[in-house]
């Protein structure tokens, strides 16, 4: 797997067809993070849809699919009392389906302030503290 996604929006033109516009960049939690993905966005996503695929230059060896849950939390960290932070909870994400080109895709009820989201697995609490 590669080091990191590219994040996309999909926006349609004149004539329905969609283009995909780079809008950040996800990093997978790795072994020591309870999170699957941080998210950090360059732009928000104006119809609150973004979409994670593998770089074209790891594309060919990415031949595999991650092993992701079928559905997954999208939150975004928010500082809180004491330097503690808390998720609150912005949309879902779902795992691409057998033979998609891309990883995951997410649907966002609220854009991040702070450009930063992370998902969890679904059944992980909203309200824990990070890392």
């Amino acid at each position: 797997m590669t080091d990191f996604l590219n994040v996309t929006s999909v926006t349609k033109d004149q004539n329905g067809k969609g283009r995909f516009r780079p809008i950040g960049v996800a990093f997978p939690g790795g072994e020591n993070r309870n999170y699957l993905f941080k998210i950090l966005l360059d732009a928000n996503p104006v119809n609150g849809e973004i979409m994670a695929f593998v770089p074209q230059a790891d594309a060919a060896a990415a031949g595999h699919r991650l092993a992701l849950p079928d559905k997954m939390r999208v939150t975004t960290p928010v500082q809180g009392a004491h330097d503690r932070t808390r998720f609150t909870h912005v949309g879902i994400a779902f795992p691409a389906s057998e033979g998609a080109n891309y990883v995951f895709k997410a649907y966002l009820d609220a854009v991040p302030v702070n450009g930063e989201l992370l998902l969890f697995p679904w059944e992980k609490a909203s309200g824990s503290t990070a890392e």
